[in-house]
């Protein structure tokens, strides 16, 4: 996959390989080169990224671009160490050999530092790409020297701060770099329109004296850009923070007696894949924000994001249509009779539903659940010739068919909650829910 040219097909480059290591591999590699050729035409080298301070920068948005694509290559660069470490582990058919070293779960501990590394990178590239999200609304060069500003005077507010409280003393120096620093944004802030600001809490903060904690909190950052992204962008960065952020942060922090899960090898190469797309559109939204076109290989990976269907995609997962009286499954095999719905700022629909068997805990007899947690087990409008079906395939003779062919579909759709729960009690409703699902 490393041979394919950059004129080529990024779909068809992918679907050549069935093996996922190898489209992971590519797609690592495209991103890379995407990320180090579009660095080249930044106008920021090394020395200049590194010696002269962000907002004192002669183009501060070229700067900020720099700093994004760090973020993307370092992920990348531990992309490639994932990829070595899964190519080694088949090699070493698992890894018994350390197992005198580290214990009877050194396949476990191996998986899931990975996997803890992984959920790092993903954070901070979805963190990095909302940010860019939002500066397509203010992608002007003001903007981005007043954030490079109040990123610095947050740093050095929580240096003072932290002096005060550990060590019950104040700097003059620090105090020195916050007015100076103060004395910038404000100078800014006399070029721009302080309603786009969009990282500050409250833009007056800085006719004052800020305290830590100035800046706009990362979870309302990212519900705003959740409501600009294209569809593609959304569904890299996640339906909800709690997915987003709050998860992959228990591999952040220690995370002993909180909720865990098994880690595979799978986990870990599918999570490969993530962190490459997850590059591959920040990559392509540093692009948009600073007007260089696409070449080469991140020209395929543009033109094969602009043909697939996100907006189907996240509609399908995140807005799926069911009327009030469908059966459904709800989170997992519970079956389930929607009784009404609601639709969230952002688009996405969930489902109230009244548990129709036995409920998963006592004394909760309905309850909401997110569209992408129901799955349609019996439509309103084909409750009857379904049910017909059903029972006939799991034995009922015509006989037993009867009651159900003369009933209007009113009286269908009352009787068909108490038949599925008189099913749960007799023992018949799984083999009645298998005979549905093999046909």
């Amino acid at each position: 996959m490393l041979g394919v040219t950059d004129s080529q097909d990024l779909t068809s480059s992918c679907e050549s390989s069935d093996h996922p290591r190898e489209r992971n591999t590519f797609l690592i590699d495209a991103a890379m080169r995407s990320a180090t050729s579009l660095r080249g035409h930044l106008g920021v080298d090394e020395l200049n990224y590194r010696v002269v301070i962000g907002h004192a920068h002669s183009d501060s948005r070229a700067y900020y671009a720099y700093g994004a694509l760090d973020e993307v290559v370092k992920a990348l660069l531990a992309g490639t160490r994932w990829l070595g470490m899964l190519q080694k582990r088949v090699g070493d058919a698992g890894l018994a050999g350390r197992q005198d070293r580290i214990g009877g779960n050194a396949d476990r501990l191996a998986l899931e530092s990975v996997r803890d590394e992984q959920n790092l990178w993903a954070r901070k590239l979805r963190e990095t790409l909302t940010e860019i999200v939002l500066f397509r609304a203010t992608n002007e060069d003001a903007y981005y020297r007043l954030y490079l500003v109040c990123k610095q005077l947050e740093a050095y507010l929580g240096v003072q701060g932290d002096f005060k409280e550990f060590y019950a003393c104040q700097s003059r120096n620090v105090d020195s770099t916050i007015r100076m620093l103060l004395a910038d944004a404000r100078g800014i802030m006399k070029s721009i329109d302080a309603a786009k600001v969009w990282f500050l809490r409250d833009t007056a903060v800085l006719t004052k004296q800020p305290t830590p904690g100035f800046m706009r909190s990362f979870r309302q950052k990212f519900i705003d850009a959740l409501g600009k992204a294209d569809p593609d962008v959304r569904i890299v960065l996640g339906p909800s923070y709690e997915q987003s952020f709050s998860m992959p942060s228990r591999s952040v922090h220690p995370n002993v007696g909180g909720p865990t899960v098994d880690t595979k090898a799978a986990d870990i190469e599918r999570d490969v894949g993530l962190i490459a797309i997850l590059a591959i559109n920040t990559v392509l939204a540093v692009h948009e924000i600073t007007g260089i076109p696409t070449k080469g290989i991140a020209r395929d990976l543009a033109n094969a994001i602009a043909k697939s269907d996100g907006g189907g995609a996240l509609r399908a997962k995140h807005a799926p249509k069911f009327e009030v009286g469908d059966i459904v499954f709800a989170y997992g095999d519970d079956p389930c009779q929607v009784i009404d719905a609601s639709k969230s700022h952002l688009g996405y629909t969930s489902y109230h539903v009244r548990y129709l068997a036995t409920p998963p805990l006592p004394g909760i007899d309905t309850d909401w659940f997110p569209g992408q947690y129901v799955r349609m087990l019996f439509p309103k409008s084909e409750y009857r010739d379904r049910m017909l079906e059903t029972l006939g395939k799991a034995g009922a003779t015509e006989e037993d068919l009867k009651p159900l062919r003369s009933m209007t579909d009113e009286e269908c759709s009352r009787s068909l909650a108490d038949a599925i729960a008189e099913m749960a009690k007799s023992g018949d409703l799984g083999k009645m829910l298998d005979v549905f699902r093999k046909g």
